[in-house]
């Protein structure tokens, strides 16, 4: 359900439903599919409670997948896919010979479009017998059938795109689609742009394979476009339907801050040090230096938030950096929040603000170890130099130590990885730092799979279940270089050498993940082509098995790529896929974790693409200042409440809205959703932050594009569709009743929302006064029947709070029946509504 703005007065809430549409593809049963097993490096550890397997690998024809499994002799095995597809295989025997074990299988059931899946399998690894190690990896490959009775659905992700050009910056982004083909037939597609010839696709037709993911490069070319904001669509054509993508663009004369994540979570056992650092990355998507200051508040606990500076400097050369840090040593188990915000003078999107969650747990409820980063990329060249070695870190929030045991597995009959120590003990007070060495003797061109499986252990909890991480390590061999030594993060100059797919992965979190809905989990993955080279332009968007929209993430340099993520459902198992792309020359890659996201207590989050007009409810678009938005999310107020008098409450209950860095004026506020009004002097083409705090917590920062004027029209339905909701007038000034039938002549009174800046100005939140009017600075022009209407008053509505009203004249010559109207303002159209025509 969702509020209606109002029906007669602007405190009055009523409720209205919102439909969810949703479709899906169904077929008979099909032939079997002829299932490959290839490149799956599988860990495992054979001295738990339960013999414990899992990797990650490809199997055609669904691409990345994930295995798991259980059992002495691997008797329950699970392999899922990203769109959180799994399919179950039981064990029914095995041989041993010189070279390997074989197992095989039957198929029977699984998860998601698979759930009835049936078939058989034959599976091929090593080692095997009774010397192998308690702990290892081993290569597997395989081959199968499956049959599918149903099929799923063909879908577009994400729905929305923005991109952002402040002045100076490079006339051209790409961002991607992605298009997930569930059903069981190859799906061809065609693809149309609507705005501009700014907007661009390739490619623009092709088809998807069945039960197959592909992308779509979407770029936009900012060149001689002015100062302002441009809204577009993609729009993609597949079985039968049309499934639109919305374009918005921003140009702006001025700077734009862009952080590398905007929230944060540490996780921490009282009486412990604390978890490790993080940093954030000040981007300047601009020219010049971007000048920044740093400042931090706690909104519970105290002192337990530390800036490593408190100012800094950005340029398109060289980005600006943050480390935040926390120390739970003084703090009770509980829930603690604080923010972090940056500013510039100048910046169109100054404040920025990242949200931060510190999760203080009992000594008794330990979290156990963290181990960073989740993943290595190594570069080198035949007969140069072994690449730099580099370090991950083991830290112990906990007050009791923690041992650690490290196995290295190369892939491959290569023994070129190592880590130094294999074993160890971690305190609460010293990281536990493991030296990791790629050796390219002997190797020849190509590239090179290994990884690094870490087990924690508390001496101190014999009980205590052990901590397994896995550390995935790629080890890209060039032809020939024309450096003497190349170090691990620099680009090598690779010769004779043409690059074929991006090898994506990922590095801040890993298999085997545990997230929390509603809190912040922060993405990065990094990315190079076969030949060494990181990918600095293209795109990498993540998708989630969860639900949860797709996330374009942002480059930070060195082929590193970092967004945060803003989970929403608990799921016992969700899978995330990178898929990375390169439009010069053309090449992609793809990337498969998974791990599981827990329930939250009933903290505030907001909706990634939750914040659309209160009045139109139109997704992915821009709000206007003095325009209604509509808020959507979970946990969002403890009960109901509507503000009752004017100014408008700026909170109601616990709950508050800042966009901006600015309290909002309130109409409502719900656990679901939040009626605001925003801002009149919010910057106009930019793309600013909104975040909800309830009591001391607050929500991950969502993202609001602010345009001069995005009108919409109220409706009768209070959905934003449909018959207008009007007042009726006779050329002389004679009443009729509301919503009735118009004739040439006529003047409507029509009621809006984001008609933008008035003149004189009003205080927003303030009740409109009878006189002086307030009008509004840009111009209005309506539509009606396809003929243009003339406008009598554009402005606010008297002894209302930012309601707009535009009274028009019904032009002669309509013909009879339902006439579609719209309202047009600084280049941005109102969504089509009607009226009836005698």
């Amino acid at each position: 359900m969702r509020a209606r703005l109002f029906t007669s007065s602007p405190c009055v809430l009523v409720w209205g439903t919102a439909a969810l549409f949703s479709a899906a593809l169904s077929a008979s049963a099909q032939s079997p599919i002829n299932l490959s097993f290839s490149n799956f490096v599988v860990s495992y550890v054979l001295e738990l409670p339960e013999n414990q397997y899992w990797g990650a690998g490809s199997v055609s024809p669904f691409g990345s997948a994930t295995l798991t499994a259980t059992g002495s002799t691997s008797d329950s095995i699970e392999i899922g896919f990203p769109d959180g597809d799994s399919f179950h295989i039981t064990s029914t025997g095995g041989s041993a010979g010189a070279n390997g074990c074989t197992l095989t299988g039957t198929i029977d059931g699984g998860a998601g479009r698979l759930a009835n899946a049936s078939g058989s399998v034959s599976l091929f690894y090593t080692p095997c017998g009774p010397d192998v190690p308690a702990v290892g990896s081993f290569t597997l490959t395989g081959t199968g059938s499956m049959t599918i009775p149903s099929s799923g659905a063909f879908t577009v992700t994400p729905t929305g795109l923005t991109f952002s050009f402040p002045q100076g910056s490079s006339p051209g982004s790409t961002q991607q689609i992605i298009l997930d083909n569930g059903t069981l037939e190859a799906v061809p597609y065609k693809i149309a742009t609507s705005g501009g010839n700014w907007l661009s696709v390739a490619p623009s037709t092709g088809s998807v394979n069945s039960l197959a993911i592909s992308s779509v490069a979407v770029t936009v070319n900012s060149t001689g476009l002015k100062t302002g904001t441009y809204i577009g669509s993609v729009i993609v054509s597949a079985v039968g339907k049309q499934f639109l993508v919305s374009v918005t663009v921003l140009v702006s004369s001025e700077p734009e801050i862009i952080l590398s994540q905007t929230g944060l979570e540490f996780l921490a056992a009282s009486g412990g040090i604390s978890t490790s650092p993080q940093t954030i990355v000040v981007l300047n998507q601009g020219s010049g230096l971007l000048d920044f200051t740093v400042s931090s508040s706690t909104l519970s606990g105290e002192n337990w938030l530390s800036l490593s500076s408190t100012s800094g400097s950005s340029s398109a050369l060289a980005a600006g950096s943050v480390t935040v840090s926390v120390n739970a040593s003084g703090l009770q188990p509980g829930i603690y929040y604080a923010k972090v915000v940056f500013s510039a003078a100048g910046a169109t999107d100054s404040p920025q603000t990242v949200s931060v969650v510190l999760n203080v747990v009992s000594p008794s409820n330990s979290p156990g170890a963290f181990v960073e980063p989740a993943g290595l990329i190594f570069r080198g060249s035949v007969g140069g130099m072994n690449p730099d070695a580099q370090t991950v870190t083991i830290t112990n929030p906990s007050p009791d130590p923690l041992s650690f045991q490290v196995t290295a597995f190369s892939g491959g009959n290569a023994s070129w990885l190592t880590a130094t120590p294999t074993s160890g003990t971690v305190s609460a007070t010293e990281a536990g730092p493991v030296s990791i060495q790629a050796n390219l003797q002997g190797l020849a061109a190509g590239q090179y799979i290994g990884n690094l499986t870490i087990i924690i252990t508390s001496p101190t909890a014999a009980t205590a279940a052990p901590q397994t991480f896995q550390i995935e390590v790629v080890l890209i061999v060039s032809p020939q270089s024309t450096s003497a030594s190349i170090d691990s993060t620099a680009k090598p100059r690779a010769t004779g050498c043409t690059p074929t797919q991006l090898l994506p992965v990922f590095t801040l979190v890993g298999t085997g993940f545990v997230s929390t809905a509603g809190w912040p989990t922060p993405i990065a993955v990094n990315v190079t082509d076969d030949c060494g080279n990181s990918l600095v332009s293209g795109s990498v968007t993540v998708t989630f098995s969860s639900g949860d929209p797709a996330l374009s993430l942002v480059s930070i340099g060195s082929g590193n790529w970092t967004g945060t993520w803003n989970p929403v459902d608990a799921a016992s198992r969700v899978t995330i896929a990178a898929q990375a792309q390169q439009t010069q020359p053309a090449l992609a890659g793809s990337a498969l974790i998974s791990g599981a996201l827990q329930s939250n207590p009933g903290e505030p989050s907001v909706s990634t693409g939750g914040v659309v007009s209160a009045v139109s409810f139109v997704p992915n678009q821009p709000l206007a200042p003095g325009g209604y938005g509509a808020i959507f999310g979970s946990n969002l107020s403890d009960s109901p409440l509507a503000s009752k008098q004017f100014p408008l409450s700026t909170q109601l209950g616990e709950t508050s809205v800042f966009l901006a860095g600015e309290q909002l004026p309130l109409l409502f506020a719900g656990a679901g959703q939040i009626n605001a009004v925003m801002p009149y002097d919010v910057p106009a083409n930019s793309r600013q932050q909104l975040l909800v705090q309830k009591g001391s917590a607050i929500s991950i920062p969502q993202p609001v594009v602010i345009a001069p004027a995005v009108p919409a029209i109220v409706t009768q339905n209070g959905e934003g569709s449909g018959a207008a909701l009007i007042a009726v007038y006779k050329a002389d000034g004679t009443p009729l009743p509301d919503n009735s039938p118009v004739t040439g002549g006529d003047v409507i009174v029509l009621y809006c929302s984001g008609l933008g800046a008035v003149n004189p100005p009003v205080t927003v939140g303030s009740q409109t006064p009878l006189q002086p009017l307030s009008k509004t600075v840009g111009a209005v022009t309506v539509t009606i029947g396809q003929q243009p209407a003339t406008v009598q008053f554009s402005g606010l509505t008297p002894l209302f709070a930012q309601l707009y009203q535009v009274n028009v004249q019904i032009p002669t010559g309509l013909p009879s029946g339902s006439a579609v109207l719209t309202i047009s303002e600084s280049g941005q159209q109102s969504a089509p509504v009607t009226v009836i025509v005698n």
